[in-house]
């Protein structure tokens, strides 16, 4: 009786990272400031880029000129967009972008100033990505996913945006990606699942191996199969029946450990000896070029949201 009725979860992530991110009165000062500094004007886009060396091992990384297409997408649709704010956990990826494409569009940056602290930078392009008109960053980032709250509710629910990758990305490390589709319908968010774990043909059967993201992971690596599947398995199982194939840790409780654990090993490079195919991420393989991203697989692709109306076959 006192909460309002609310069409699905999404909203409820909106209105909570809103509620959350309320600025204090000195951080609300220092924004403001930080906008007429860097010259703040609209229409603007919002781009977040996530780089850092430790999120390769979650998910995928973009080079600039793939944030940069995707923006040239939006100034096409949209018209009269020329105005970029861009924030990284990298300063070399924005120093670079405004290098190359700084000709093409106006790059806005924070500027440095005295005595502000680090997190006041933070929040500031959180809120600044908030506040974009049109949002392009990475669902398997945490802080562009707040922005992206951020963005939606600042919206009416209704962002318009782009994500590098699909929604949840990080999971693709256990072996499955969540997904959330809008079903005009029912009005809802739908959450479903795809199996990314890599997918190895063997003996006739498709062998799904699941990564282990532990900091301590060893890398197994085979000079048949190359540098790139040097990785760390954790399980490896029969995609149809569920079969357990190979166990990183069932050597756990054996007595003579390190003989066990060798031999593990050993069974794990005769296994990829006779692999004859490897998907490396299953059903959400996307390969890219200089053009953008192709999928491999049906329903891979650039996640794509439009709060308001497109002019007709634009897209």
């Amino acid at each position: 009786s006192i909460l309002p009725e609310v069409p699905n979860l999404f909203w409820w992530w909106t209105e909570t990272t809103h509620f959350l991110h309320r600025p204090t009165e000195k951080l609300g000062t220092f924004v403001e400031a930080q906008k007429v500094r860097m010259g703040w004007k609209h229409p603007i886009i919002g781009i977040h880029m996530r780089l850092g060396v430790d999120k390769n091992r979650e998910a995928q990384r973009f080079p600039t000129k793939y944030y940069i297409h995707e923006a040239r997408r939006i100034r096409k649709l949209f018209g009269g967009v020329g105005t970029i704010f861009v924030c990284s956990d990298r300063r070399r990826a924005i120093d670079k972008m405004i290098r190359e494409y700084g000709q093409e569009f106006e790059i806005l940056v924070q500027p440095r100033v005295d005595d502000a602290l680090p997190m006041e930078y933070v929040h500031t392009d959180l809120t600044l990505l908030g506040e974009a008109d049109y949002l392009i960053f990475t669902f398997s980032s945490n802080f562009g996913m707040a922005a992206f709250y951020l963005n939606s509710f600042l919206h009416g629910h209704r962002p318009t945006y782009v994500s590098m990758d699909d929604l949840f990305e990080g999971f693709r490390y256990y072996g499955h990606q969540m997904t959330l589709t809008y079903n005009s319908q029912t009005g809802l968010n739908e959450l479903g699942i795809r199996k990314c774990a890599s997918q190895w043909s063997w003996r006739g059967r498709t062998l799904l191996l699941t990564e282990d993201k532990r900091e301590d992971a060893i890398e197994i690596c085979d000079e048949l199969m190359g540098q790139d599947t040097c990785k760390e398995p954790r399980l490896v199982r029969d995609r149809d029946t569920g079969e357990l194939i190979w166990d990183k840790y069932q050597c756990e409780q054996v007595d003579d450990y390190d003989a066990c654990y060798n031999q593990l090993l050993d069974n794990f490079r005769v296994l990829m000896r006779e692999t004859t195919d490897v998907v490396e991420k299953g059903e959400c393989e996307e390969e890219c070029d200089d053009h953008g991203c192709q999928s491999l697989s049906a329903g891979n692709r650039r996640v794509l949201g439009f709060g308001v109306k497109l002019p007709h076959g634009e897209l």
